[in-house]
C-alpha cells in the first residue's frame, strides 16, 4: 500500500522522461517463429481481454480496454488457451495519434504495450511476438513502417527490438508535470513525436 502511494506520487512530480525510438519496414513474415515455439496467436477483445486479468493486476487490463475502444489492435501469444504474452498495434487512421506519450503518424504502426509472463521470458516469444505484429502492419492499407519505443533503462525491450529487425530512430526527451506530457523534444529522428 505504501508503495503504491509513493508511485501515485512520484508520477505527480515534474520529472524528465527519456525514450529511445526505433523503427522498421512492415514484414511479410507468417508469424512462423510463435508458432515454432508452441504458441497461436489469438486477436484480442473485449470478451477475452479478461484473460489478460490471470496474471496482470486490474488497473493495466483497463488501460488495455482503453486501449482497444481508442483503436489499438491486440494479440495474445497462447498455448492451449493460455496466455504467454501479448502486444498491440496502434494504428492512426489520417490524423496524427497519441499513444501514451508519443504521437504515432499516418502511415506508421506503433508496437506497444507489450507483456510476456515471468514463466516464458527468455525463450524468444516477446521477439516472435514483436515479428508477428510486424507482419500484420503490413496487411494494414498504408503502413509503411512501424515504431517502438522504450525507456533507455530498459534494455531488455531494447534487446527485443533489435532483434526483431528494428533499428535505433531517435531519441525522445518529455517533461511531465502532474503526470501529464507537458512538452516533447524529438532528436535525430525526422518526425516530431
Amino acid at each position: 500500500m505504501l508503495a503504491g502511494a509513493a508511485r501515485a506520487v512520484r508520477r505527480r512530480l515534474p520529472r524528465l522522461r527519456r525514450f529511445e525510438i526505433v523503427s522498421s519496414k512492415p514484414s511479410s513474415s507468417s508469424g512462423a517463429a510463435l508458432a515454432a515455439i508452441g504458441l497461436d496467436l489469438v486477436a484480442v477483445t473485449e470478451d477475452n481481454l479478461p484473460l489478460a486479468l490471470e496474471f496482470r493486476p486490474a488497473g493495466v487490463v483497463s488501460q488495455l480496454a482503453r486501449h482497444l475502444r481508442g483503436g489499438c489492435r491486440g494479440w495474445y501469444a497462447c498455448e492451449r488457451g493460455r496466455v504467454a504474452a501479448y502486444g498491440f498495434l496502434a494504428t492512426p487512421d489520417g490524423a496524427p495519434m497519441r499513444v501514451r506519450r508519443v504521437f504515432v503518424h499516418p502511415g506508421e504502426a506503433a508496437a506497444v504495450l507489450f507483456f510476456t509472463r515471468p514463466e516464458w521470458r527468455g525463450r524468444g516469444v516477446a521477439t516472435a511476438l514483436l515479428s508477428a505484429l510486424k507482419a500484420r502492419a503490413a496487411k494494414v492499407p498504408g503502413v509503411e513502417t512501424v515504431i517502438a519505443w522504450s525507456p533507455r533503462a530498459n534494455r531488455a525491450a531494447r534487446r527485443v527490438q533489435l532483434k526483431a529487425g528494428f533499428a535505433p530512430a531517435g531519441t525522445l526527451w518529455v517533461f511531465e508535470f502532474l503526470g501529464r506530457p507537458v512538452a516533447r523534444l524529438t532528436f535525430g529522428s525526422p518526425v516530431k513525436r
